[in-house]
């Protein structure tokens, strides 16, 4: 293999064996006997970074990313690629900056091998080793060691949130369950409380910390996993209907919001997690009625379709807006697009719909290119048009 990229290795072994499997046996022995001559971790990592990046066969990076996995597993050497750190909590943090392609080498760390993870990591060419470090994640936030090196145990507090900031954003959780879980059993450690009522009050802590009630949902539905045991399902599912309750306005669930429109998308993109999560239906369908309810309450109460349907406006205006709310992604699924669609539905049912909508264009080729336009639209915007 010395003289021979891995890719085409796999080319020469598919014109010589038919058999998928064989082939791909063929090609693990070849791969295994040339890494039998680098020496040690740091070693084997050397050769096979720009071996990563060079390849194009999926199956030869498939092969690298689990050579790669497995040598993460060896408990070290994350610590001699990325150099040393202040604590664990600053050791956590760097380690998520590497998953994530922003990694900064400190002192004693593999500088080459950072700059040759840093972009497969971005693009995401390493899964199988991503997956590995988020476990390891997982397990140090799970663990005994402190965050902090700090005499005033108070100050892992403190750090925990920054982490908290960091891994859960307005749209996932960092690493997934994995973190999710990490962080809900730090802080169960944190506030010296044990067993599954611990780790309720901890999922609450958590909820109580997170800014947005987006955020709330994004960490609930990411420690979500229909695999999970009976007990932690039902009290995941449990505390999701609590906050369900709690958040009962559209300012509660998006206080940050400037604008109306970013209140509604910031609705409508949770009710949207909750839909394509992994949740029972039975409490998917609850939780998204929930969502659909606080945006119609909101767009009934302050007038929001009379707003945008402005009598001041021309009607070809007019209904132009109108139809560019119901595809503007505010919408809940229910009701709230269900009220605006039938706004639409209404202005097309007007006897007079085509003789209002052109009445300030005099020349009639343009009323048939601005009616044409809008059909068009409608056509996009998914409504039955004919």
């Amino acid at each position: 293999m010395a003289d021979s990229s891995l890719d085409e290795i796999l080319k020469r072994l598919d014109a010589k064996f038919s058999d998928e499997e064989e082939r791909g046996y063929m090609a693990n022995v070849a791969f295994t006997r040339e890494s039998l001559n680098w020496r040690g971790w740091l070693g084997k990592m050397t050769e096979l970074l720009p071996m990563a990046q060079s390849q194009k066969d999926q199956r030869a990076r498939d092969m690298i990313d689990e050579m790669l996995s497995d040598i993460f597993l060896a408990k070290t050497v994350i610590k001699d690629v990325i150099g040393i750190s202040r604590h664990l909590g600053d050791a956590v943090l760097r380690m998520i900056d590497l998953v994530e392609g922003e990694c900064a080498p400190t002192k004693f760390a593999a500088d080459d091998l950072v700059k040759l993870l840093n972009p497969l990591f971005k693009e995401d060419l390493l899964p199988r080793s991503k997956k590995v470090l988020f476990d390891r994640i997982e397990r140090d936030l799970t663990g005994p060691v402190r965050l902090t090196n700090s005499e005033d145990k108070a100050d892992d507090k403190v750090f925990f949130d920054t982490l908290m900031d960091r891994v859960i954003t307005d749209g996932h959780v960092i690493g997934g369950r994995a973190l999710a879980a990490g962080l809900t059993e730090r802080w169960a450690r944190l506030d010296n409380i044990g067993g599954a009522a611990g780790r309720n009050k901890a999922m609450q802590g958590l909820c109580d910390k997170l800014d947005t009630g987006k955020r709330v949902f994004v960490y609930l539905l990411a420690l979500y996993s229909p695999k999970a045991e009976a007990s932690l399902q039902a009290a995941i599912e449990e505390q999701l209907k609590r906050q369900g309750v709690e958040l009962n306005t559209i300012q509660k669930i998006a206080p940050q919001a400037k604008t109306e429109r970013a209140r509604l998308m910031q609705v409508t993109s949770t009710q949207r997690l909750v839909l394509d999560s992994e949740l029972r239906d039975v409490v998917k369908k609850a939780l998204a009625k929930r969502f659909d309810d606080i945006v119609v309450d909101y767009i009934i109460g302050q007038k929001v379709i009379e707003r945008i349907d402005n009598k001041d406006l021309s009607f070809r205006e007019r209904a132009g807006r109108l139809v560019a709310f119901c595809s503007s992604g505010m919408l809940t699924e229910g009701r709230a697009t269900d009220i605006a669609r039938e706004t639409v539905t209404d202005y097309l049912k007007r006897k007079d719909f085509l003789s209002e909508f052109t009445t300030d264009i005099p020349d009639p080729k343009d009323k048939e290119t601005a009616i044409r336009d809008f059909y068009k639209l409608l056509t996009q915007t998914g409504f039955q048009v004919g």
